[in-house]
């Protein structure tokens, strides 16, 4: 603080401007108050821009699950066609996972894939897709999917 009290007493001799020694340890205070309002400002500002929660769920084929935001989240199929581990395969395989997303009364399907469609010519991202329930939109990506045919599926609201 008296380095503080040092350099404010050299910018009032520069500027003409005379404060007495309580008067630079208010003036001090008050911008020490005011910058640090300024850096809590900026860190309110700079938080997350989507107020909606992003859910993940774990669940098995018949498992369902209520997310915070009110929507259930049931995994119907999980079919891994995925190569075992310490086989050759020719092919790395791919895993579907189909669930239904419910949020009272509206329903919504979605279906994902994990690894490359050997029906699709060009490459596209099967994993994630759109779901309209009511007037709301909600982002289902799938994460992964365990040996042991769990599902991670993460739900946002757009």
């Amino acid at each position: 603080m008296d380095e503080a009290v040092v350099q404010v007493s050299r910018l009032q001799r520069r500027a003409g401007i005379k404060f007495n020694r309580q008067t630079m340890k208010q003036l001090i205070k008050t911008l020490h108050t005011a910058f640090l309002l300024v850096i809590l400002t900026l860190m309110y500002a700079c938080r997350s821009a989507n107020p909606f929660p992003v859910d993940r769920v774990v669940l098995r084929p018949q498992e369902a699950f209520r997310l915070a935001s009110g929507v259930t989240v049931r995994v119907d199929t999980v079919a891994d066609g995925r190569c075992p581990k310490n086989a050759q395969c020719i092919w790395a395989g791919n895993v579907f996972v189909s669930a239904l997303l419910t949020k009272e009364q509206a329903s919504g399907r979605a279906r994902l894939l994990l690894g490359p469609d050997p029906t699709q010519k060009m490459r596209q991202d099967l994993d994630s897709t759109q779901v309209i329930l009511g007037n709301e939109t909600y982002k289902v990506i799938l994460r992964s999917v365990s040996d042991k045919q769990q599902a991670t599926i993460q739900v946002s609201r757009l």
